[in-house]
């Protein structure tokens, strides 16, 4: 895998300004709260941001133009994350847009299996990638001391092959599809189309 971590900064960069005069909305934002969003997380504590599950949003069909989510399906369990895909096709607008990154589980799994990748990497970040920081990002995870957060827990994982068939199970068109270095972790970029 070949790390583009620019290339999905300026994606990301895209995102927000076509997100600009339209209906759009920022599934599972945590503090990273963006401008011309509706933003969505159930855990994330901001006056600016709807405290709702993904899975369950307060919108009426085809009402949104754009949905994006950075790294924040994982924290559903899998049958909360494929119904999730379905409440975005609901509320997504014909040919509406989703822009979606997730953590790669098959490239993470071939890092955890690799011998040659070093033990304390293995038992630090990708462990993390695999289950959750479990606590505030900001808290150091070793001290067992620090309370859990139960919004920093991954619940699910996905392949390139996976999401692709949720998404296409639950509406959607896959218009682009690749493998990045997103937060240092084997990550997936989708853009979809609601068919």
């Amino acid at each position: 895998m070949k790390p583009c971590t620019e290339r999905v900064l300026r994606l990301q960069k895209e995102v927000e300004q076509e997100a600009q005069g339209k209906m759009a909305v920022h599934l599972g934002c945590g503090p990273m709260v963006l401008t011309g969003f509706l933003n969505i997380d159930l855990y994330h504590e901001d006056k600016t941001v709807i405290k709702t599950c993904m899975s369950e949003l307060p919108f009426s069909n085809n009402s949104m133009d754009l949905l994006y989510s950075n790294h924040a399906l994982e924290h559903l369990s899998l049958r909360t994350g494929k119904r999730a895909l379905i409440e975005w096709a609901r509320v997504l607008k014909p040919n509406g847009k989703l822009y979606l990154t997730i953590p790669d589980l098959e490239e993470i799994c071939r890092i955890m299996c690799n011998p040659d990748v070093p033990l304390k990497s293995k038992e630090t970040w990708f462990i993390y990638t695999l289950f959750g920081y479990q606590c505030h990002t900001e808290a150091d995870p070793n001290d067992l001391d620090v309370p859990l957060d139960m919004g920093q827990f991954h619940q699910s994982g996905y392949s390139k092959k996976s999401i692709t068939h949720y998404l296409e199970e639950a509406g959607f068109t896959i218009n682009n599809l690749f493998t990045f270095d997103g937060f240092n972790t084997p990550s997936i970029w989708v853009e979809a189309t609601k068919r």
